[in-house]
């Protein structure tokens, strides 16, 4: 590590070290029966919600890593409500602690976490992660993703969410919100914040998304990492995930 890197670099990346990073799996294993009770419970579909998981100094330093938005490795998603926000593969745009924890995240270890927690066994990870980044006015229809992997034959099965907004306000909006079977009502809202990890169910009906414009001051954005988890198979009578993205029935017209 080069004598120009910042005390605060230097901590994270000690926490994605050999040394450190176990201890980030532990505390994980220490919750996980309490976590795949809250996971399976959860309405309006299985979900459940980390806070604190990783250190902060890591994810302060990987908001760095992040793109200015006129880069052009950004690409615009977009929802047939006139949402939109900006998305880019992380092995594109990616600093290098961000693929480092990239790594972590796709590693046996974390994925023997993920499955004591869903109870999905065979967990594969074989897409790089997505950076997504929303400005003041943006917002993301309600909907739910596809599970088609490509050519690969793999089924999506679950995200992971990790926020990365310090000192995110409420009356930003731009909550995460999870609505019923029928996508007719909000059941939940989950505020972006700061060092918060979401990990819920895809389904034919786990709608979810950010509808409400955000109304947070120039310069500052709503940041978050996506994480895709597949499996090989779906186990017989469970529902998955349609093979492609579809949006609210209201949205479409």
């Amino acid at each position: 590590m080069s004598s120009t890197e910042s005390p605060k670099n230097e901590a994270a990346y000690l926490s994605l070290s050999r040394q450190k990073w176990p201890s980030t799996l532990a505390r994980l294993r220490d919750s996980v029966q309490e976590l795949r009770r809250n996971f399976a419970a959860a309405e309006p579909f299985p979900h459940v919600v980390i806070d604190g998981l990783f250190d902060d100094d890591l994810l302060d330093a990987i908001v760095a890593e992040f793109p200015d938005t006129d880069d052009e490795h950004w690409y615009t998603t977009k929802s047939p409500d006139g949402g939109e926000r900006f998305a880019g593969e992380m092995e594109a745009v990616a600093g290098p602690l961000s693929l480092i924890l990239a790594q972590r995240l796709s590693a046996q270890p974390f994925l023997d976490c993920l499955e004591a927690i869903t109870g999905i066994e065979g967990l594969i990870c074989y897409r790089p992660p997505t950076y997504l980044l929303s400005g003041s006015g943006t917002k993301f229809g309600v909907h739910v993703d596809g599970s088609r992997a490509g050519k690969t034959g793999l089924h999506r099965r679950f995200n992971l969410l990790l926020y990365l907004n310090r000192n995110w306000s409420e009356s930003y909006a731009g909550d995460l919100e999870l609505w019923s079977e029928d996508a007719e009502v909000c059941v939940k809202r989950i505020p972006p914040m700061f060092n918060r990890l979401v990990i819920q169910l895809n389904t034919v009906t786990s709608y979810h998304g950010f509808p409400r414009p955000l109304r947070c001051p120039d310069g500052v954005f709503r940041r978050g990492i996506l994480v895709r988890y597949f499996t090989s198979t779906v186990a017989k009578g469970q529902r998955g995930a349609p093979d492609n993205p579809h949006f609210r029935p209201q949205d479409l017209k």
